[in-house]
Parts: C-alpha cells; sequence; structure tokens
C-alpha cells in the first residue's frame, strides 16, 4: 500500500486512505504513521513541509564597523559613465551606508571600492558578502531594507544619471532617524547631528567655540558613550522579540 510502484510512497493521509478502506487494527493510524516516517526511500527523496528552517542565531554588534555587510545591486540601465550597478556597504551597529556606483561585478572592482571604505573608517572587524543566489540571511535584511529604499528613491529621480545622484542619496539615509536604532548613522557615527543645506537659510551654523579642546572632547565621548549603549540595549531587546517571532513556528530537525 506504501511501497509499491502502485502504492506510490504516499504520505500518512493517502497511504491511511487506501489501508483504512480494506484493513483495521489496534493503533492503525499510528503504526501506519512510524512506518512511513521510517521509509528510507521517503527520508531520501522528499522534504517536509513541517520542517522549517534553524532556529535564528542572532549576531550583535557593540561598536561602529565592527561588522560591515555588503550586496550588489543591479543591473540597471548603463548610465554615460559605464555605471551598471550599485556596491552597497552598510556598519552592522551604525547603519551607516558607503554606496558605489560600479561597471561590474569583478572582485578587483568591489576591492578597490573596499579600500574607500577602509581610508574612510579603518579596517571593520569583520565583512560578511552574499555569496549565493538564494540568500536569506537575517543579517542582511538591513541591506536589503536599504537597498529596497535606495531603488525608491532612484526611481523617484528617474534619469540616466542616476550614478552621480547616490552620494546625496546616502547622505539622506545617513541623516534619517534609523528605525532598528532610534538614531540617524550620522550621530551614532560622530556623535552629533548633521548639519543639513536647508540650515543655511535660517540659522547660524557656526558651532559655539566657549568649549576648550578638552572640554569638547568629554562632551563628545559621553555623548557617543549615551548613544553606544541606547543603541545596544535596544538592539538586544528588538533581537530577542525577533528570534522569539521566528523561532514560534521553527519544528527544527532531531536526528539519531
Amino acid at each position: 500500500m506504501h511501497d509499491s510502484d502502485f502504492g506510490g510512497h504516499f504520505g500518512c493521509v493517502g497511504t491511511t486512505g487506501k489501508i483504512e478502506s480494506k484493513y483495521y487494527w489496534p493503533s492503525q493510524h499510528k503504526h501506519i504513521a512510524e512506518y512511513i516516517e521510517n521509509c528510507l526511500k521517503c527520508q531520501e527523496s522528499k522534504t517536509s513541509s513541517l520542517m522549517s528552517t534553524a532556529p535564528l542565531q542572532p549576531i550583535i554588534t557593540s561598536r561602529r564597523f565592527h561588522l560591515v555587510t555588503c550586496d550588489i545591486l543591479g543591473p540597471l540601465n548603463t548610465t554615460v559613465r559605464g555605471a551598471k550597478y550599485i556596491l552597497v556597504f552598510m556598519c552592522h551597529f551604525t547603519k551607516w551606508v558607503e554606496i558605489f556606483p560600479i561597471e561590474n561585478m569583478e572582485a578587483s572592482t568591489v576591492a578597490n571600492c573596499f579600500i574607500e571604505l577602509i581610508c574612510r573608517h579603518g579596517v571593520p572587524e569583520s565583512l560578511l558578502s552574499d555569496q549565493g543566489r538564494n540568500f536569506e540571511s537575517n543579517l542582511f535584511k538591513e541591506v536589503l531594507e536599504f537597498n529596497r529604499t535606495l531603488i525608491s528613491l532612484l526611481r523617484t529621480f528617474v534619469n540616466d544619471d542616476w550614478d552621480l545622484l547616490l552620494n546625496k542619496l546616502a547622505f539622506a539615509y545617513r541623516t534619517a532617524v534609523h528605525r532598528a536604532t532610534g538614531y540617524t548613522p550620522f550621530e551614532i557615527v560622530y556623535g552629533r547631528q548633521p548639519k543639513l543645506p536647508i540650515n543655511l537659510f535660517y540659522e547660524n551654523c557656526s558651532d559655539p567655540l566657549e568649549l576648550d579642546w578638552a572640554e569638547y572632547v568629554k562632551q563628545m565621548k559621553d555623548r557617543l558613550k549615551e548613544i553606544f549603549e541606547t543603541v545596544r540595549k535596544d538592539t538586544e531587546i528588538k533581537v530577542d522579540k525577533t528570534k522569539i517571532l521566528y523561532d514560534r513556528n521553527d519544528r527544527g530537525a532531531d536526528f539519531s
């Protein structure tokens, strides 16, 4: 009823339906289920709809540019300068982004952009990149979320010179409050709110000079420490909630 060509190695519902129309014995359903669960051919060739992904293993960062993730968007319409793809780097802790228009996805091209990142912010302790077509890493969700934001922004400025807009769009993203941290990436990196072009129209943009250097440095350290602690605490809370929601329907797999 199950193993033969006419049985077709159907699951519990199909096989039980065939059997119970002709036969009965005590604990019938339990025995049929156990038999099918231990069928070697079924285990080798089928995937169970009850099996989901493994339990979430969150990665938590605690400082600026501790971990940098990267991803590539494209291909897009080729610009007059030859740009066809967008390379995105994101600091996992601050959500700071660096984006580069690139002509191709060759390793040397990506490496040159990574060197630019290093020259601006130093060498990150870890770099995580997408190497698979079916990429599903939760860590990259922030990057992918930025990618969706970026594509949306580019659509609002549709033209053949999209590569000239990337620095401005990156600045717009860095100076917007990120829902994951409650701060702008700019403030987490620099410890202060950014001066925007519009500030020139209605306020004096000169920084106060009453503080001496020692006092200025102390205030900056205190401010950054306060921001880091808040971001760390909020991130841990969000990660815990995400793991609970992610794992609640996870059935995992027990192997003997």
